[in-house]
């Protein structure tokens, strides 16, 4: 039986769902279920959250910066009413940017509003790798890059797997099937990310 896959969609002017890249990323490890706000809780083998919108600094208690850019009712909508239902049920979850950082909110750490001089891929070629992560007995590799927030105070209840020279760029739980990466698997297809999506289903790795 193929493995049942949720991905978050969101609200992109007046279309409702998921990107093509994110669409492909997870079709390779099961059949695809888009999910909103009003979905109910599914039997999951995986939930895929996706980068997207800054996340209310109110959510972490920390004060509204300067350089806070406009939220996604529909992710947070999401994030708060849902992820903490699947999170209790132990579905086990892949967190993509945005995905990440909010992760580390939920369970108790926080986030750097702006980072400055972060290496960026461009928009126009978004499969750019343009700086390296690296972690204790895994080899350095490049990735892609697009975010402007990053994960600041990391919860105790994650270890850190991967850094780059600035940021937090791999967080895993140390009990739940919870990973997280920073940087965007769904354009990269990285052999990281897909290792780690196929522990999270008891898959093993060819």
């Amino acid at each position: 039986m193929r493995k049942q896959i949720g991905i978050v969609g969101n609200l992109s002017g007046d279309v409702f769902g998921v990107g093509v890249k994110y669409m492909q990323f997870a079709s390779q490890f099961g059949d695809v279920h888009i999910l909103t706000q009003d979905s109910p809780i599914m039997d999951l083998d995986l939930l895929i959250l996706k980068g997207g919108a800054d996340i209310p600094p109110s959510s972490y208690g920390g004060l509204l910066g300067y350089l806070i850019y406009r939220g996604d009712p529909s992710l947070e909508s999401f994030d708060e009413e849902k992820l903490p239902q699947y999170i209790k049920q132990g579905t086990p979850i892949f967190g993509i940017c945005r995905g990440m950082q909010y992760i580390n909110v939920l369970f108790g750490g926080d986030l750097k509003q702006h980072i400055w001089l972060h290496p960026t891929s461009s928009q126009d070629h978004r499969d750019d790798l343009v700086h390296s992560v690296y972690g204790d007995n895994i080899l350095s590799f490049k990735v892609n890059s697009f975010h402007h927030q990053a994960v600041g105070r990391v919860d105790k209840s994650f270890n850190i797997i991967l850094r780059s020279s600035d940021c937090v760029e791999a967080i895993r739980h140390k009990t739940l099937p919870i990973s997280c990466v920073q940087w965007h698997p769904e354009e990269i297809n990285d052999k990281y990310s897909i290792g780690e999506v196929n522990r999270l289903l008891g898959v093993d790795n060819l």
